[in-house]
């Protein structure tokens, strides 16, 4: 049945132009530092040290991944607009709600989308900021 939804997911991403990426579950604590979610996250991530002593986490969340991907590898509006997505595992040790079992990790799909401004290029977008 999963992966009945997740050939769904990824047809209907596809037909849209969306190109899938996979990112690791173990990831640096450095991205998530910089976008403060490092603390904000508190007690619901998974967090462990290497064996040099560099802080890690599992997962929560991948958007500082594809906003690294995206930084990295697209310099110009002529990329944009831009499509990603991913169908992967994510990890967070939340108390469960009221009356419901504890899921630690759980599939998701994400997606990002990057977007040119009105005027910074041919194809047009979104209206610039006022």
């Amino acid at each position: 049945m999963l992966h009945k939804v997740e050939t769904i997911v990824r047809e209907e991403m596809d037909a849209i132009g969306g190109q899938e990426v996979r990112f690791p579950a173990l990831l640096p604590k450095e991205p998530y530092e910089a976008t403060n979610r490092w603390t904000d996250y508190g007690d619901n991530l998974f967090r462990l040290k290497d064996r040099k002593g560099g802080d890690y986490l599992l997962g929560p969340t991948h958007e500082e991944m594809f906003t690294l991907v995206v930084k990295d590898l697209f310099s110009s509006y002529k990329d944009l607009p831009l499509t990603l997505y991913q169908i992967q595992t994510k990890y967070r040790d939340e108390a469960p709600p009221p009356g419901r079992a504890a899921a630690r990790s759980r599939i998701r799909d994400e997606g990002l989308l990057h977007l040119r401004r009105r005027g910074s290029g041919p194809a047009g977008g979104l209206p610039a900021a006022s």
